[in-house]
């Protein structure tokens, strides 16, 4: 059960990135934004727009905010939308082995596709179709990497 504390630092924070996300996808990934956008609008029960995830022109109602995440070639079977990620390092460019991963995307008869993340990477593709993963990052001291994911799931 959710009981709002009346303290939103971190709601206000969402509300903020999410609005800032919104007109940076309207502008650069609109093909992913209006996928987002009419995903949240099919859903049952549909759900008027979160003020936390930017209203009206953020995103959609889905944020996942990873540390230092590796994880396992998955697909991604609750997703109804396109996903759209956005990766930050704490100290830009120390941290090594730090890659997304498609395994079963091929370009110029490659086996997979390893995609090298740095500071401020971003990256759309479809959870549900295609799998996909992160490696195990190493960081490095006092550093940590973070991927900032919207989408609609569940």
């Amino acid at each position: 059960l959710y009981v709002d504390t009346g303290k939103n630092p971190i709601a206000d924070a969402m509300a903020a990135a999410s609005t800032e996300v919104g007109k940076y996808m309207q502008k650069h990934w609109p093909g992913a934004y209006n996928d987002i956008r009419e995903a949240e609008k099919s859903k049952v029960p549909s759900l008027p727009p979160l003020w936390q995830m930017g209203g009206e022109n953020g995103p959609g109602n889905v944020m996942m905010v990873s540390r230092n995440l590796g994880s396992s070639a998955h697909i991604d079977c609750a997703d109804k939308s396109r996903s759209f990620a956005i990766w930050v390092e704490e100290l830009p460019g120390r941290a090594q082995n730090w890659y997304f991963i498609l395994p079963d995307v091929s370009i110029g008869g490659s086996t997979g596709v390893v995609i090298k993340l740095f500071h401020g990477a971003v990256i759309t593709w479809d959870g549900a179709e295609i799998r996909h993963c992160s490696s195990v990052t190493k960081p490095g001291k006092d550093n940590n990497v973070y991927g900032c994911m919207f989408g609609s799931c569940r």
